[in-house]
């Protein structure tokens, strides 16, 4: 859970997730948004080349937070 995202395109946040002994540098940016509706971001990790992009639409808001469904090609 990224506790300071925010659905605003521009916006970029990066952090760290430990996996098998390794911490992995995470860092996304907002590229598209439709409230209530659509999300993408590119991310990659640290250090490394290349960027992927993520798309997803909100599926349901609960305490204030909300949980996002990948979107497919």
């Amino acid at each position: 859970m990224v506790e300071s995202f925010k659905p605003e395109v521009g916006f970029e946040i990066q952090f760290d997730v430990p996996h098998n002994d390794k911490i992995y540098q995470h860092l996304w940016k907002v590229t598209d948004v439709i409230p209530v509706r659509k999300n993408a971001y590119s991310w990659k990790y640290g250090g490394h080349s290349g960027d992927s992009v993520v798309r997803a639409s909100s599926c349901s808001t609960k305490g204030g937070k909300t949980r996002l469904r990948p979107l497919f090609a």
